[in-house]
């Protein structure tokens, strides 16, 4: 690589970096992000909910912006030296859904806890948790990398936590969004990316084959694996025979009927008992009927605005431990984006992921303030070049 090559690979990165102090632009884009998300809830809820999700749901995004700000005042090195017992306790917490009496059971899986007020669902603690503590192994560790003994750090601190998601609370979209995370951030951090992506290539060849299997070889069994029922579902949506396929086929319907602008705002008909549970997992179908592919289109862009803000301040960010939470923020963000918008869309099966910002549910709405917080911190602690 020539000199020259090099100095202007270093002139486009200075390009994206970032100032120091607020990153108001981030935080616009938080704002308009909240203020979009509370007006699609109330429109998708208020049919069979009334105020009362709107209520619920301003109430944890007030609450979720009065911690972002007091995360961004933190100074994020704080959480070095506890990232490690954070994620301890992110796992032990999660194990409570197991207990009778706290663990509470929605749809045959137990995800939540029941803090009486409200539930807590802990797998949106271990993703911030995992962010944290791999972002300390990493800065710490970022020459040994590949020392057996990271090595296997790295891998525990990513599957553990995966392998638990999945296996005790029955909650695979956060289980894949956790590997997604973990894996990216190692990615990121490791010298051998050939390695990596070698692996990456035969876990999706792996999955290939076993989707195979289930939808060419193996015989459809009523009342078989529900997981297996939607894998077969995302290959035949309109195939009524398979239990809980309405759900989709009524979301794809939302999304072609939305045309270029859409019904209107409030004028969703999905939202009148056609789509169970409109404003959680599904809410981007009344989204895409209400506004149509252009509002759409303004959403998906706020999205990657965010995503791409997030990116430029990690490139700008002062060592090592901010660059890699706020790649491990931008991950989880983009991630869960991408599986909504393809889950939804029925571009990959029905793993019950929520939209950032807009879905229903606090503890998803809690934890991306929080993590929005930690970016902004990192950018404060810029030093601006000025």
């Amino acid at each position: 690589m020539s000199a020259t090559t090099v100095r202007a690979g270093q002139k486009n990165k200075n390009k994206l970096k970032v100032n120091a102090d607020y990153d108001y632009k981030l935080i616009a884009c938080v704002i308009l992000l909240a203020g979009f998300g509370l007006v699609v809830l109330y429109s998708s809820s208020y049919y069979s909910q009334g105020i009362s999700m709107l209520i619920k749901q301003a109430i944890f995004t007030v609450a979720g912006l009065a911690l972002m700000i007091i995360f961004t005042e933190l100074d994020y090195h704080i959480f070095r030296p506890i990232a490690m017992p954070m994620f301890l306790l992110s796992l032990a917490v999660t194990m409570l859904v197991i207990v009778p009496g706290l663990g509470v059971e929605v749809n045959g899986a137990k995800r939540w806890i029941d803090l009486k007020i409200t539930t807590f669902q802990p797998a949106e603690f271990v993703k911030l948790a995992m962010i944290l503590a791999l972002a300390g192994i990493l800065s710490v560790y970022h020459k040994k990398l590949k020392k057996l003994s990271v090595i296997i750090l790295l891998f525990l601190v990513v599957i553990v936590p995966v392998g638990i998601t999945f296996l005790i609370t029955e909650n695979l979209s956060s289980a894949m969004i956790l590997f997604v995370m973990g894996y990216g951030m190692i990615y990121l951090a490791y010298p051998d990316k050939r390695l990596l992506l070698v692996i990456a290539g035969l876990l999706i060849l792996a999955a290939i084959g076993m989707i195979y299997y289930i939808v060419e070889i193996k015989e459809y069994v009523p009342g078989e694996s529900f997981r297996y029922t939607r894998i077969r579902i995302w290959f035949d949506p309109f195939n009524e025979k398979y239990p809980n396929s309405y759900q989709v086929r009524q979301g794809l319907y939302g999304i072609a009927t939305g045309g270029l602008f859409g019904r209107g705002l409030g004028n969703s008909i999905l939202k009148q008992g056609f789509l169970p549970e409109p404003y959680n997992d599904m809410i981007f179908s009344v989204l895409c009927e209400e506004m149509g592919l252009f509002g759409a289109g303004m959403v998906l862009f706020l999205f990657f605005y965010l995503i791409s803000r997030i990116f430029r301040i990690a490139l700008s960010a002062p060592d090592r431990f901010g660059f890699y939470i706020c790649s491990g923020v931008m991950l989880h963000v983009a991630s869960q984006v991408v599986l909504n918008v393809m889950v939804v869309t029925n571009t990959i099966m029905n793993t019950g992921i929520t939209l950032c910002f807009f879905s229903g549910g606090g503890s998803s709405l809690i934890f991306i303030y929080i993590e929005m917080g930690l970016v902004l911190s990192v950018a404060r602690r810029i030093q601006n070049p000025r």
